[in-house]
């Protein structure tokens, strides 16, 4: 198309329809890749989550098991004294 026609508005409303018609079509295609990336954002959201809570259960035991140790190793202690008298 010429500079002149679309001076002059020629085809300008077909050229129209065909922009409106492309953009509702990549609009479309926007909108459903943007809904899957949400969702695959909302997906590791969550795995985050039950990582971290895997995380401080970990934590816990690790915590748990730090202080009792020596408390084990104490009562293992008596009872070998005990057994060897």
């Amino acid at each position: 198309m010429t500079s002149d026609r679309k001076l002059n508005g020629e085809n300008s409303k077909s050229e129209m329809r065909d922009m409106i018609s492309y953009f509702e079509k990549s609009t479309g295609v926007f909108k459903e890749a943007l809904s899957k990336t949400q969702e695959e954002i909302r997906k590791t959201e969550k795995a985050i989550e039950k990582q971290r809570e895997d995380m401080r259960m970990e934590s816990g035991v690790r915590r748990f098991l730090f202080w009792a140790t020596p408390i084990f190793l104490l009562a293992q202690t008596i009872v070998l004294i005990i057994a060897l008298l």
